[in-house]
């Protein structure tokens, strides 16, 4: 054997063993993940109470988008457009909610749905200003949060280019003000 060929037998024994070793690894590796207990779906999830402070705005003051959080639900056929539009309100200065599919026994209408049990809630009535065509409203089936939550529908069509930012509140409002978290000291 010649000094070229043992050389080569050595490299492909070394390459063979680091292979061997990574192989083993990620295989104890995946089986510890596998078999790992999941965490709790209370540890995934964030509490939004947690991240806010409770604040009134009084009679004749202006909701601003940005203390308004939406969830937007899908009911159409094209994949993607809840989260589309949410991002679209969230550059409006919306806070972002959830986005899915629509909940299980609300009716969309064609264009927008508003799932509220107060249609003159200011938050809502801001959030309904956002869109192009009729806004229809329905009742929840399950509680809700603070959140103004919609239903895109099948037939939905834009934002409107002219938008309100705020509008004014008749009463006394109680809003969840978004905390900034503050970075620790050193």
């Amino acid at each position: 054997m010649t000094s070229e060929s043992t050389r080569r037998a050595r490299r492909s024994i070394i390459t063979m063993s680091a292979l061997v070793a990574i192989f083993v690894v990620g295989t104890f590796v995946g089986f510890r993940l596998l078999f790992a207990e999941a965490p709790s779906l209370a540890d995934a999830t964030t509490d939004d109470s947690a991240q806010c402070e409770d604040a009134t705005i009084p009679a004749g003051g202006q909701l601003p988008a940005a203390q308004v959080t939406v969830t937007v639900y899908n009911a159409g056929s094209v994949s993607g457009l809840a989260n589309r539009t949410l991002i679209n309100l969230q550059q409006r200065g919306f806070r972002p909610g959830k986005v899915g599919n629509v909940p299980e026994g609300i009716t969309a209408t064609n264009n927008v749905t508003v799932i509220t049990a107060n249609q003159q809630d200011p938050a809502v009535r801001l959030v309904a200003r956002q869109f192009k065509g009729k806004v229809t409203y329905v009742q929840p089936t399950q509680a809700q949060g603070d959140n103004v939550e919609i239903v895109i529908g099948p037939r939905f069509s834009e934002l409107r280019k002219k938008f309100p930012t705020s509008v004014q509140v008749d009463q006394a409002v109680q809003i969840c003000v978004p905390v900034e978290a503050t970075p620790e000291a050193p």
